[in-house]
């Protein structure tokens, strides 16, 4: 296993490699590593409530929720990295009929 802090140089690269991650609550994040259908442990920021719906949406889904690390931590953090699995999300592709909609074609 191989870790990877923040670097905003090789992000894509590392993230585009990875196995899964292990992140924030935020919107970008968790949306990249659903679209390249990755294992992901979010972990909410407290007190920011974009995050905590994100994470009510996301456990919805069936992405791993982590309130908070405590002594129970590393046996969740363990089993998630056997048995994850990458939540599947079909991201249809509506791009040509939103082109032809901003531009009044439809």
């Amino acid at each position: 296993m191989e870790i990877f802090p923040i670097d905003n140089t090789n992000w894509m690269r590392n993230l585009s490699s990875a196995y899964g991650a292990i992140i924030g609550g935020g919107f970008a994040s968790t949306s990249e590593m659903l679209y390249l259908a990755k294992r992901l442990m979010v972990i909410p920021m407290p007190d920011q409530y974009e995050q905590v719906c994100n994470a009510f949406a996301l456990q919805n889904m069936g992405v791993e929720i982590v309130r908070k690390i405590d002594k129970g931590f590393s046996k969740r953090l363990r089993k998630w990295l056997e048995q994850a699995e990458p939540v599947k999300v079909d991201f249809p592709e509506h791009s040509e009929k939103l082109v032809k909609l901003a531009l009044g074609l439809v």
